[in-house]
C-alpha cells in the first residue's frame, strides 16, 4: 500500500505516543497490526480505495454497533456516517474520536455557544463531558438523555442529601435555621423535583445554581 503521499499524523503522532513507532493513543487495530487489506482494496496508482462504501464497511467488523432501532438516534450515527465522528485510522483522542469534545460536538451543536457563555455552567457541560448526560449514538430518552428525569440528576448528586426530608448534609442552599433547605423544602411539600428550581440547568445559566 503506497504511503507516499499520505498524511503521517492520521496513523503517528509526531512528538510522542506511549504505543510503538509513534502510533496514535487511540489506534484502529487493522491499521495498528498492519492489516490495511482488512478495510482496503488493492491500491491502483493513486490511492488504496476502500472495499466497500464506508457506511457498510464499519459493521462487518463492529456488528456490535450501537442500535439504532430505538426512539432517538443521533443523525451522523443514523445516516452511518461513523467518520464524522471518529478517526478510521488513529487519534489523540479516546474511541478514535476526530478531536476533543469541545471542537466535536460544537462543530454541528452551534447553537449551544450562547449557553456556555452564561456565567454559571452545570460542571459536566464546562469540562465537556457531554457522555455524561447524553449517549453518543442512539437511545430511548428525548436529546439522547441517558435516563429519563431527575434521575439523571441523581446520578451524580446525591439523592438522599437534596431530594428526602431529614438531608444529612449541607448544602449551598441552606441557612442557620432550617440547615439544609433542599430537604427542608421535600420535608414541607412530600416530594421535590429539580427542574422546580434549576429551570436554566442542564447546560448554563446567568445564576448560580
Amino acid at each position: 500500500f503506497p504511503v507516499e503521499k499520505t498524511d503521517c499524523s492520521q496513523c503517528h503522532d509526531p512528538h510522542s505516543s506511549p504505543a510503538p513507532k509513534l502510533l496514535a493513543a487511540s489506534a484502529h487495530p487493522p491499521m495498528a497490526q498492519g492489516e490495511c487489506g482488512s478495510c482496503h482494496a488493492a491500491p491502483d496508482d493513486t490511492k488504496a480505495a476502500l472495499q466497500m462504501p464506508p457506511e457498510e464497511l464499519c459493521t462487518t467488523c463492529h456488528a456490535d454497533a450501537p442500535k439504532l432501532d430505538k426512539a432517538v438516534v443521533h443523525q451522523p450515527a443514523g445516516s452511518k456516517n461513523c467518520l464524522a465522528c471518529h478517526n478510521p485510522h488513529g487519534s489523540s483522542h479516546p474511541s478514535l474520536l476526530n478531536s476533543g469534545n469541545e471542537e466535536l460536538c460544537l462543530g454541528c451543536h452551534a447553537d449551544l455557544k450562547d449557553a456556555l457563555s452564561k456565567k454559571n455552567l452545570h460542571r459536566p457541560v464546562k469540562e465537556f463531558r457531554c457522555q455524561e448526560c447524553h449517549e453518543p449514538h442512539s437511545g430511548d430518552n428525548k436529546k439522547l438523555l441517558r435516563i429519563q428525569g431527575q434521575d439523571l440528576c441523581f446520578k451524580c448528586h446525591n439523592r438522599t442529601v437534596y431530594a428526602y426530608a431529614n438531608g444529612a448534609n449541607i448544602t449551598g442552599f441552606s441557612n442557620l435555621i432550617q440547615g439544609n433547605l433542599h430537604s427542608y423544602h421535600a420535608d414541607k411539600i412530600g416530594k421535590i423535583r429539580c427542574n422546580w428550581c434549576h429551570v436554566a440547568v442542564p447546560h448554563g445559566w446567568k445564576n448560580k445554581a
